[in-house]
């Protein structure tokens, strides 16, 4: 059985409300690689990549919020998608440090 988007989304939020965005990061980020990327799942995940990008944007993580939506919209390979994250947060001054 796998859980639903919404309790993903709500651990997520109750990591960010209690101002642990890493750990926010962590949990959507782990939702996102638990759902794969068989193309039902994708769709069925959708909410999760939109709560995890709108979430990126409130620290001005907007690179970030771009590669998360481009997952949700491309429906890339998640392990292209954290690699492609760890480069740009290795490369780009001012990013939040994971």
């Amino acid at each position: 059985m796998r859980p639903e988007p919404r309790v993903w989304v709500k651990w997520g939020k109750f990591e960010e409300e209690h101002s642990k965005l890493e750990k926010a990061c962590e949990v959507f980020q782990t939702a996102l690689g638990f759902y794969g990327d068989d193309e039902e799942q994708i769709e069925k995940a959708q909410v999760v990549f939109s709560v995890f990008a709108k979430m990126e944007t409130r620290p001005k993580e907007y690179e970030h919020a771009r590669v998360i939506y481009k997952r949700g919209v491309g429906h890339q390979d998640m392990w292209s998608i954290v690699n492609e994250d760890i480069n740009m947060r290795s490369e780009t001054p001012g990013t939040r440090k994971y």
